[in-house]
C-alpha cells in the first residue's frame, strides 16, 4: 500500500532526476485542461501533491523552491494537488 511519505519521496526523486530536464518556478493548482495542454505541447510536468499538515511536505517546499530558480528547471509545468 502506498503512503503519503511513500508518494512526497516520489515526488522528490522526480524532480532529481536527470530525466528532468526543466522546472517551472510557479505551481499551478492543478487543471486537467491545463494539464493536457501541457502533455499535448511535450512539456516535462511535474505534479506536486502536498498538505498544509505533512512534515515532510513543508519539508521539500525550499528545496523545490531553490531547484526552481535554477535556469536548467526553467521549463518544466509544475502542478499542484491538495491532498486534502
Amino acid at each position: 500500500m502506498i503512503n503519503r511519505r511513500d508518494v512526497c519521496a516520489a515526488l522528490v526523486l522526480a524532480v532529481l532526476l536527470p530525466t528532468f530536464p526543466t522546472l517551472a518556478a510557479d505551481a499551478n493548482a492543478f487543471n486537467a485542461k491545463a494539464f493536457e495542454a501541457a502533455q499535448a505541447a511535450g512539456k516535462p510536468i511535474l505534479v506536486e501533491i502536498t498538505a498544509p499538515w505533512c512534515p515532510t511536505c513543508r519539508a521539500q517546499k525550499p528545496i523545490l523552491s531553490e531547484l526552481f530558480q535554477r535556469s536548467k528547471f526553467k521549463d518544466l509545468v509544475t502542478f499542484e494537488i491538495d491532498f486534502d
